[in-house]
């Protein structure tokens, strides 16, 4: 049952991807005056390094990535990580022995740290929104003592400047895991659904998508109710379909570290003409979205676009699209307040959403990247009227 649709793309990224990653960084920190950027969670510790293994799954060991502003990364990991690292482009690794909670790497860190940062003794970390630090908060004010007067300071804006536009590689992960979640969609269509509780419909699907080539089905929700649904996001429940029902399902999955994640809307039996109407409207909604998504424009006008289609610029879920690559979410935001630069390369959800009717809501969503005279569909396109199954 793999897809067959489009090739199966080539795992990670050759290693002139990832010297040109490490190149532009480390201009951006020429300009920042930055000794080193420091990284330890794992999308950009694959993005610069190459480094994919299930550690991020325990809490217990910390994995850490120094970019010089000059030469080559140094690592600074747990030696069960040593074997995975040899698979990197990065050359010089150093391992502690691990679970260590006396000292989790901090004192192998800080003395990495010290002998990169010595000009400006200034080291970039994420630090700003949709950035986490991946060590416990007791062991990074440990970190901070032991590298002296060495200064921490927010380097989201310069990975947010790399990771924004995709490369052709990473698109073509996206492309293939959206035709993936495409024919998942579309076998839903063919299914015998009536009877068939909420959750027992999302482990079908989940199994359906590792079986087309999924890597990982991070999340399917659904949702239904007579007539219409009133929620996106919520626990999965044993709410039986029923006749009448409208069906809102919502997928992400990765292949190779990238997500797709789009949704798609289902009546069962027969559709009002409300939520007819209301599926018509979002599906306009998303054509304009998506026809804004063009360089020299910037993301609010996507939002402006969809909101006037939509007649309302309220969401209920405070915005109505985002970035997406190696993070379901990643920047920017679809919102009336993101000013964000459209570039070609810049994968997008474009997710127009409303209340058409008291406690019913109606959503549609497309995966894109932006070209240079237009949009490309990373997901296939979901059918201009309301499917009925």
């Amino acid at each position: 049952m793999l897809n067959k649709k489009i090739a199966i793309p080539r795992r990670g990224f050759s290693a002139s991807e990832f010297q040109s990653r490490i190149v532009r960084l480390q201009k951006l920190m020429r300009d920042k005056q930055i000794d080193a950027c420091l990284f330890n969670t794992e999308s950009e510790i694959y993005y610069f390094s190459g480094f994919n293994e299930a550690i991020w799954l325990s809490p217990t060991r910390p994995v850490f990535l120094i970019v010089p502003i000059e030469g080559d990364p140094v690592a600074v990991v747990p030696k069960i990580c040593a074997h995975g690292f040899d698979k990197s482009i990065v050359p010089d690794v150093r391992t502690w022995a691990s679970p260590c909670p006396d000292d989790e790497g901090v004192t192998l860190l800080a003395r990495a740290i010290r002998e990169l940062a010595t000009k400006s003794r200034r080291v970039g970390l994420p630090l700003g929104p949709e950035t986490h630090v991946h060590m416990p908060g007791r062991d990074f004010d440990r970190l901070k003592l032991e590298i002296g007067g060495i200064e921490f300071i927010d380097a989201t804006s310069l990975v947010r400047t790399l990771r924004i536009a995709k490369s052709e590689a990473e698109i073509a992960k996206m492309a293939y895991i959206g035709s993936i979640a495409s024919d998942s969609f579309e076998a839903v269509v063919t299914a015998d659904i009536i009877g068939v509780p909420e959750r027992e419909i999302a482990r079908q699907i989940k199994i359906d998508l590792l079986q087309r080539g999924a890597d990982q089905v991070h999340d399917v929700q659904i949702l239904s109710g007579a007539g219409g649904y009133g929620e996106v996001i919520g626990a999965l429940g044993d709410r039986l379909i029923q006749q009448g029902d409208v069906i809102f399902i919502d997928i992400g999955a990765t292949f190779d570290g990238y997500w797709c994640d789009f949704d798609r809307v289902y009546a069962v039996s027969e559709a009002s003409k409300a939520t007819t109407a209301a599926y018509a409207r979002a599906y306009e909604a998303t054509e304009a979205g998506m026809a804004t998504a063009l360089p020299g424009n910037n993301v609010s006008d996507i939002w402006r676009a969809m909101s006037q289609v939509m007649g309302t610029t309220e969401s209920k879920v405070g915005r109505i699209g985002h970035g997406l690559g190696l993070q379901n979410t990643e920047w920017p935001s679809i919102m009336e307040t993101d000013t964000t630069a459209i570039v070609e390369g810049m994968v997008l959800c474009v997710e127009p959403g409303y209340e058409y009717a008291p406690g019913m809501l109606m959503v549609h969503e497309e995966n894109i990247v932006v070209r240079a005279n237009g949009f490309q569909l990373l997901t296939r396109r979901a059918p201009s009227e309301i499917p009925i199954l």
